[in-house]
């Protein structure tokens, strides 16, 4: 058998499915979910950063393991109620079918959950991304990554 004329290294294949995964997420009606879980993310990052230093939680906080999948419980539980209740109010302002807001939504999906990814120490363990995808992920990119992010929901609701 004779192998292909190209190669794709594993990881462009890992991103372009986390891409498609969203893709199809928006392009079965809840563009919304999809927007909602971009936003939840970079949100619920920078609030779990906060939340040692916030008042009547802060305790709570800093009693949780420093090692170990712990230690992203605060991350989880932020980001989950943040999209729950990101997508509720998205929802009213949904234009859903459309291809252009679907496809954008999934690409600042992919970079939000990209960005996100490389910040959380745990979860960077899962899959370490070749030294290309490094360097745009670093955390010297990672607000630029964000606002680029919230620019294409941006662009895709004024296309909508």
């Amino acid at each position: 058998m004779e192998s292909l004329p190209f190669s794709f290294p594993l990881d462009y294949v890992i991103i372009f499915a986390v891409f498609a995964l969203a893709a199809f997420w928006a392009f079965r009606g809840n563009a919304a979910g999809v927007q909602a879980a971009t936003l939840a993310l970079g949100l619920g990052y920078f609030i779990s950063q906060a939340i040692s230093e916030a008042a009547f939680v802060g305790e709570w906080a800093a009693k949780l393991p420093s090692e170990g999948w712990m230690q992203l419980l605060p991350f989880v539980v932020i980001s989950g109620v943040l999209m729950v209740a990101l997508a509720r109010v998205l929802e009213k302002f949904e234009s859903s079918g459309e291809v252009l807001v679907s496809l954008l939504s999934a690409l600042a999906f992919t970079a939000m959950m990209l960005a996100v990814w490389y910040q959380l120490p745990h979860v960077q363990n899962i899959w370490d991304f070749g030294s290309g995808i490094d360097f745009l992920f670093t955390a010297q990119y990672l607000w630029w990554w964000m606002v680029g992010s919230i620019g294409l929901l941006y662009l895709g609701a004024q296309s909508g």
